[in-house]
């Protein structure tokens, strides 16, 4: 029934314009707007996170986002009629105003350079996470091996050499936990084609 629907919150000042009028979300809410009612245009004024997990949506506020992006749109990624819509928009954010938010594994990571442009947000401090992290999923990164591979087949620079550090560690960190343990999270450019 809201299928087609895009839903989103706003952090710091960032704003959404629908149908006119700016509008942003308190603490704990979202929004579920139709993309005809959303003013694209002054979207890309302003950051822009894509978050993959829409069941996170409503934690928005507990996502220690990076200074960078402390004023930003949080835009789930979509599912099934709404995807589309998002690639829309997507295509359209100017990519300095643009960060993706996966899960810190081989997949998603993959995910985040598949995308092209923008930035990936990644735990500051992420080489202190490994197999000794509690809420490390050893399994799922097994489970990952042909992701890791492409990863570190297509990553350089500090992406790269998180890759490297995951496939050491086993590591496989969902976006759930670093939410739930206010992981304090930091962008790193994507560079297209790299």
């Amino acid at each position: 029934v809201f299928g087609q629907l895009l839903v989103l919150a706003t952090t710091g000042d960032a704003k959404v314009r629908v149908s006119g009028k700016d509008a942003t979300t308190p603490q704990g809410s979202v929004f579920s707007v139709r993309p005809d009612c959303l003013d694209a245009e002054h979207l890309q004024t302003q950051n822009l996170v894509i978050i993959e997990n829409g069941g996170l949506m409503p934690y928005w506020s507990d996502l220690q986002l990076p200074e960078s992006c402390k004023n930003s749109v949080i835009l789930y990624r979509g599912h099934r009629e709404n995807v589309r819509a998002v690639a829309d928009i997507v295509r359209r954010q100017p990519a300095d105003k643009l960060a993706w938010f996966f899960d810190f594994d081989p997949a998603g990571q993959a995910l985040a350079l598949d995308q092209g442009k923008g930035s990936t947000l990644v735990p500051e401090n992420w080489s202190e996470f490994g197999r000794h992290t509690p809420f490390n999923q050893p399994k799922t990164h097994r489970n990952q091996f042909v992701a890791l591979k492409k990863l570190k087949g297509r990553a350089t620079g500090e992406l790269f050499s998180i890759a490297e550090h995951m496939a050491n560690e086993e590591l496989a960190l969902m976006q759930e936990h670093l939410i739930l343990r206010h992981v304090q999270m930091k962008a790193l450019l994507l560079m297209a084609g790299s």
